[in-house]
């Protein structure tokens, strides 16, 4: 999934209106966005925006419908951002999304984006409250994302079943490429 993206550095700045519960801090990021099926560019695809948060936690956004469901769009900037399955941490249970606001960002073309550094989005939760302000500025190495080895302690995946089909496409990935995480 997501064969076709592109890695940027970026610094995080969490958001005045983050709630104390969200673990964000502030320092320096890593951003994927990328093309869920890798269709031709002119085609709406499932966007995606991968971000490895301080602290070594991944969240995984996609273009979605009005529900939950993974939904093709044509740009970044007219794409509703969120993430497939809820989190919980201190009895609370939440999603995230992101909003990219930038007009140049009217495309789908991860390639596009290196011409069009710097630029921001705002992670957000469910209900629209800004979380952090992300900052991206340049391109970076590649790296494998993944929501269910990078996470706060506290915090999971949720309901567990759901969860748990999500630990074995991401097993089954992470066997697919031979990488074998220490300790789990």
């Amino acid at each position: 999934m997501h064969p076709a993206g592109r890695t940027f550095t970026a610094t995080v700045r969490r958001a005045p209106a983050c709630p104390s519960w969200v673990p964000i801090e502030d320092g320096i990021a890593t951003v994927r966005f990328s093309r869920g099926a890798g269709l031709p560019t002119r085609w709406p695809d499932v966007l995606g925006i991968a971000i490895r948060l301080p602290g070594e936690w991944d969240v995984l956004v996609a273009s979605t419908a009005r529900g939950l469901l993974p939904w093709p769009a044509r740009s970044w900037r007219s794409a509703r951002f969120g993430t497939i399955t809820p989190y919980t941490r201190g009895g609370r249970r939440f999603r995230f999304g992101v909003e990219v606001t930038d007009a140049r960002l009217g495309h789908g073309d991860p390639e596009r984006l290196t011409g069009q550094l710097p630029t921001s989005a705002t992670l957000i939760l469910g209900d629209g409250t800004p979380v952090a302000v992300i900052a991206v500025d340049r391109p970076a190495e590649d790296v494998t994302f993944d929501p269910m080895l990078h996470h706060p302690r506290d915090m999971r995946m949720a309901p567990r079943w759901l969860a748990r089909l999500r630990e074995l496409a991401y097993a089954g990935s992470r066997w697919g490429r031979r990488e074998f995480p220490r300790g789990h």
